[in-house]
């Protein structure tokens, strides 16, 4: 006799219905995040990204799979889950390289890859970005954390390109007061 657990644990929309429950959660943070509620949106990001992690995404309809991908990627960020935000991220830039998503989860691995100070994979990915979705929203943050690495590594003259390409770029940008002190610093250092 088969079990219950058995039955739907087979069923497909046994995987569906934790797609509609992670969704869920993932709403419920977003809603929590334009209220500044933090400690709620976290707590949701959590419930979204441990229901995620339950999903056998090859049961899901494939159509489904970007968007799943790039939530999930967020909500384990989000929730603190480093590694399997960035694996997400990796799955949908490496299986789905036209979504819409691959500019945000690049932007999103690359911050990952940032707070490890894995320099060169970060840069990698903001220069991925700069260079193939330049005009994606994410493209002003990769310009900007470009700067900011070259910064930690010293590299000046590479700094003060990158910050002026991006005051050039985004004349505007919240990050203007930063990249103006970094090409001064970086101009009084190289005595320019």
């Amino acid at each position: 006799a088969l079990s219950v657990r058995s039955f739907h644990y087979e069923n497909p929309y046994f995987d569906m219905s934790y797609l509609i429950l992670g969704e869920w959660h993932f709403f419920l943070a977003e809603r929590g995040v334009s209220k500044r509620d933090w400690a709620f949106s976290k707590s949701q990001y959590q419930a979204a990204s441990d229901v995620y992690q339950k999903i056998r995404i090859d049961k899901i309809d494939e159509a489904l799979v970007p968007t799943l991908l790039y939530h999930q990627c967020w909500a384990n960020l989000e929730s603190g889950d480093m590694a399997n935000g960035a694996g997400a991220a990796t799955r949908l830039i490496e299986k789905y390289p036209e979504s819409e998503f691959v500019p945000e989860a690049l932007a999103k691995r690359g911050e990952t890859f940032l707070l490890r100070e894995d320099y060169t994979s970060a840069l990698s990915d903001f220069d991925t970005i700069i260079k193939q979705y330049p005009n994606s929203p994410p493209s002003e943050l990769a310009m900007e954390r470009r700067g900011r690495i070259y910064s930690y590594q010293r590299a000046l003259e590479k700094t003060v390109s990158s910050y002026l390409e991006l005051l050039d770029r985004f004349p505007e940008t919240s990050g203007r007061a930063e990249a103006n002190f970094w090409i001064g610093e970086g101009y009084f250092e190289l005595k320019k």
